[in-house]
Formats: structure tokens, sequence, C-alpha cells
């Protein structure tokens, strides 16, 4: 299981801190986070942190890998992912196969073997985003927004107050994070 977090409103740091830290516990190998200018990979969970209350981003995402497929030391293969101006961070399986056998299948270029590729090329492509025979929940960075997307397959909750609103892989994380304030589920294309 990975996990991912869309955010956008005041940065709260205190909050901002117990969603990393809740969102570790689906992710422990390599952990990533996006602005609308910035994109940041590593294997240290701590720098992560350290980055990101630093910079005190009002509009992100972030990823927590736990690695099924393709070489989690390798950065370019952990998430969030650039392409073509989108930053792109999920959790589920859209493949589990070679960087070729999933540019063959899909019909797309790929920059790495990651299949958050496949699904990043595939976001305006609503037969490919209902198919059956995938699973995901992202979040992604387009043109300073943050949308949140999930299937059945996945889960996915929001949270909003009066500061900030954010989605995340999970209720509990929500819960365990102190935003108790009724997390709902997300079940269709949103803009935070």
């Amino acid at each position: 299981m990975c996990s991912i977090i869309g955010y956008n409103g005041e940065f709260d740091e205190e909050a901002v801190t117990r969603l990393l830290n809740e969102s570790r516990v689906r992710g422990l190998h390599a952990f990533g986070y996006a602005t609308p200018n910035r994109l940041m990979r590593t294997l240290d969970f701590d720098e992560l942190v350290a980055d990101i209350t630093t910079a005190q981003p009002t509009t992100w995402i972030a990823h927590f890998r736990y690695s099924t497929s393709g070489d989690w030391r390798v950065l370019s293969n952990n998430q969030p992912i650039a392409s073509d101006g989108v930053f792109l961070a999920f959790n589920g399986v859209i493949s589990q196969g070679s960087q070729q056998d999933m540019e063959s299948e899909f019909g797309c270029r790929i920059a790495a073997e990651n299949d958050a590729y496949v699904l990043a090329a595939k976001l305006h492509d609503e037969d490919f985003l209902t198919r059956t025979d995938i699973s995901y929940a992202a979040v992604w960075l387009d043109g300073g927004k943050v949308y949140a997307r999930r299937n059945r397959k996945r889960p996915m909750w929001k949270h909003h107050n009066e500061r900030f609103k954010c989605v995340a892989s999970t209720q509990d994380i929500l819960y365990r994070a102190g935003l108790i304030g009724a997390p709902a589920p997300v079940n269709t294309t949103l803009c935070l």
C-alpha cells in the first residue's frame, strides 16, 4: 500500500506534520511531494518533513511509497511524477509490467518504470479511468490547482475546514492526524 495527500490552503504546520507522519504508515520505501513549481523525491522521510515544513507550501501533493514494482532506490521510479506540466501521485495498480510492456499495452510513452506515468497520460480519458481492471486513487497538480480522483477499488477521503482542504488515502490517516471534522469519501473528480 502507498499513501497520497492532496492539500490546498493555509499552511498549518501542526496538521501537515501529523498528516505526513500518519501517511508514513502506508509507505516505507520512498517519499516525495510537489508544489506547482517544485518536485522533491527522497528515500529519507525526515528530509521530506524538513523540506516541506521549511517551504510551507499552500498547494501541494505528496506520496509515500510502499514498493510493489520498479526499483524504489531509483528516484525516477518514485512519485510524484512530472509529465507534460502535471505532477501526479497515486496509490493503486495500473500495471506491474516493465516500462516497455506498459508502453505497448497502453499506447503511450512513459519516462520510467512507474505506472503513474500511464495514469498521467490517461487523466482525461474517461474510458480508461472507468476500466474495471485497474485501481487508483490519485492526486495531481495542474495549472496551480490540486485535483483528486479515485475508482471504486481504492479509498480516498477528504477533509476541509476554514483554513485548508485536504485528501488522504484513508479515513484513519485523517482521524489520527486530528482532522476529525467528519471526513467524507471522495466519489468524483474534485478540485481542492
